[in-house]
């Protein structure tokens, strides 16, 4: 079950830091999963395939969440891909 799977990754993810926005992307969709993984502490549940307009959208979102929480930038620990800037 795709539920397991985003279960163990938001377990893992918020043991390391509990205030890390994460958005859960999966196929095939309930909406018994899409909650629970919300109240396990995921940003969203986001039902593929997503536009990249609809996805900038969510990661926008959690971003400005965690600006208002005083927890700075998303990507603040990110380097930029050069591979995609070409």
């Amino acid at each position: 079950m795709i539920a397991d799977l985003a279960f163990d990754l938001l377990a893992a993810v918020h043991a390391r830091d509990p205030m890390t926005e994460l958005v859960v992307l999966a196929l095939p969709y309930n909406i018994e999963d899409a909650v629970a993984c919300v109240r396990r502490g995921a940003f969203d549940f986001v039902l593929c395939p997503v536009s990249v307009e609809d996805l900038s959208v969510t990661v926008a979102c959690a971003a400005a969440r965690r600006q208002r929480l005083g927890l700075g930038s998303v990507l603040s620990h990110v380097r930029p891909n050069h591979a995609l800037s070409r």
